[in-house]
């Protein structure tokens, strides 16, 4: 292992955006925002969707970016799909839709800062060829708490 010392940082901090970038405004692991998605991966490419979920974009197109501090996965067996209500929902059309929903939490205060790096990062993943495009999404939504 490695010690780092004060000589391995940058010398001009003070001028740095990333050093102000972090000092600047809330920080602490408070629900302020989340985002919501509802899945639904494109029939036979189930596996592949998951694989890139599970290995790439849960990291790089979500726990990576700033002031998200957290981030759950759960996934809707058909049993549980088929009971789901009302049955003329907003929100899943067919009401079996979407069997996987995703959840993260973003700091409290930092949601404009968060959605401004979202936006960013996301307009790279999809020109690095990185988004998973057999999937509809059912629901996807940033909620203030």
């Amino acid at each position: 292992m490695v010690a780092l010392h004060a000589v391995d940082f940058p010398p001009n901090t003070m001028d740095d955006p990333y050093y102000h970038l972090a000092q600047t405004g809330p920080y602490a692991p408070e629900i302020g925002s989340a985002l919501i998605t509802m899945v639904e991966p494109h029939v036979g490419h189930e596996h592949g969707y998951n694989r890139w979920y599970e290995d790439d974009h849960f990291i790089a197109g979500a726990m990576a970016f700033p002031w998200m501090w957290g981030g759950r996965r759960y996934v809707a067996p058909v049993r549980y799909q088929t009971v789901r209500y009302p049955s003329d929902s907003v929100i899943a059309q067919p009401i079996e839709a979407g069997k996987y929903l995703s959840i993260y939490w973003i700091t409290e205060g930092q949601y404009e800062n968060h959605l401004r790096s979202a936006v960013g990062t996301n307009h790279r993943l999809f020109a690095d060829n990185r988004v998973f495009m057999e999937r509809d999404h059912t629901f996807t939504s940033f909620q203030k708490y």
